[in-house]
């Protein structure tokens, strides 16, 4: 976890680039972790476009190391985040998943 001297957005920030930055070292299995921590920390802020596009972000981790249940439940996951953004790009692309 990033420390807690930054304000949680900034957390959730740093949580997301982390994440990314792990993905393109191909250290796919260790991303997982902070994906999740900054998806809870979009849930806690409200902030729901982000935290659809995490859970989204998080099933095709699980595809890809092959987890088909949990990436299923965390599309379910991005689907109903995504109904709650009242974002229609976002509802829509994450139906697609």
């Amino acid at each position: 976890m990033p420390s807690t001297n930054i304000s949680e957005p900034d957390q959730g920030f740093v949580l997301n680039f982390t994440t990314f930055a792990l993905r393109a070292l191909g250290r796919l299995a260790d991303s997982g972790e902070p994906m999740v921590a900054a998806l809870n920390v979009a849930i806690r802020l409200t902030m729901w476009k982000h935290a659809a596009l995490q859970a989204s972000n998080l099933s095709e981790l699980s595809l890809t190391l092959g987890d088909v249940s949990s990436a299923v439940r965390q599309g379910e996951q991005s689907v109903e985040l995504a109904d709650r953004s009242g974002d229609a790009f976002h509802r829509m692309s994450a139906i697609d998943q």
